[in-house]
C-alpha cells in the first residue's frame, strides 16, 4: 500500500516538498485540486515508479533545471528513492497501478481500422500488458514490412481480453464471459 509521498524536490511544481507527519494515506486516498496544481505530476512520479521509468520524472525536472530531481516514496513499509537518475529499487508489479496516459499505452490497443483481409487476423481492442506486447510487436513487424512466420490471432491472447470486430470474446473461459453470454441470452445468474 502506497503509504506516503516522503520527498518530492524539483519535480514539476514541487520545489522542496517534505511529508508532514500525521498525513499519510489510507487504504483509499483521494487526491483532487484545481488545475495546474501538481496532481499528474504525482501520477508521473507513481508511473515512474513502477515503470522505473527515469525519464517520467526527468522530463518534468522544475525550472530552471539545474538542480536535478529527487523523490522517496513509503510503498509496502520500503522507501524507493529516485536520486536524480534513476529509482533505487522497483516494487512487484502488483503493487500498485497508476491509471496515467503511460497505463493505457501500455495496456490498450485499439486499432483505427479494420478491413475484410485483416478481419480474420487483427483485433479491434486489446486489453492486457501481454496481449498489447504482442499486438505492437505484430505491428511492428507490419510496419517495417518484415515478414511474420506466425500471424498472432485472437486465440494467441488467452487470459487476457479481447474485443474483436463486433462482439465481446474472451480467450479463455471465465466467469465474466458467462455472466456477459447469460445475460445476452437472457438468463440469470
Amino acid at each position: 500500500m502506497l503509504e506516503r509521498f516522503e520527498s518530492v524536490n524539483k519535480v514539476g511544481l514541487f520545489e522542496d516538498y517534505s511529508h508532514s507527519p500525521g498525513h499519510d494515506f489510507g487504504e483509499v486516498t483521494l487526491i483532487y485540486g484545481e488545475n495546474g496544481v501538481g496532481k499528474s505530476t504525482l501520477a508521473a512520479i507513481l508511473d515512474s515508479l513502477r515503470e522505473r521509468n527515469a525519464r517520467e520524472i526527468i522530463r518534468r525536472r522544475s525550472l530552471p533545471g539545474d538542480v536535478a530531481p529527487t523523490v522517496a516514496i513509503s510503498l509496502g513499509g520500503k522507501v524507493y528513492t529516485f536520486d536524480e537518475t534513476n529509482w533505487d529499487d522497483q516494487p512487484p508489479h502488483d503493487t500498485i497501478e497508476v491509471f496515467y496516459p503511460g497505463f493505457v499505452t501500455r495496456n490498450i490497443h485499439a486499432a483505427t481500422a479494420v478491413d475484410s483481409d485483416h478481419r480474420r487476423n487483427l483485433c479491434e481492442l486489446v486489453l492486457g500488458r501481454k496481449a498489447v506486447e504482442k499486438v505492437t510487436r505484430l505491428a511492428q513487424a507490419d510496419n517495417h514490412g518484415q515478414r511474420v512466420s506466425k500471424l498472432l490471432t485472437c486465440e494467441d491472447f488467452r487470459e487476457e481480453v479481447v474485443v474483436p470486430a463486433g462482439d465481446l470474446h474472451l480467450a479463455s473461459q471465465t466467469f465474466f464471459e458467462r455472466m456477459m453470454l447469460e445475460s445476452r441470452d437472457g438468463k440469470a445468474s
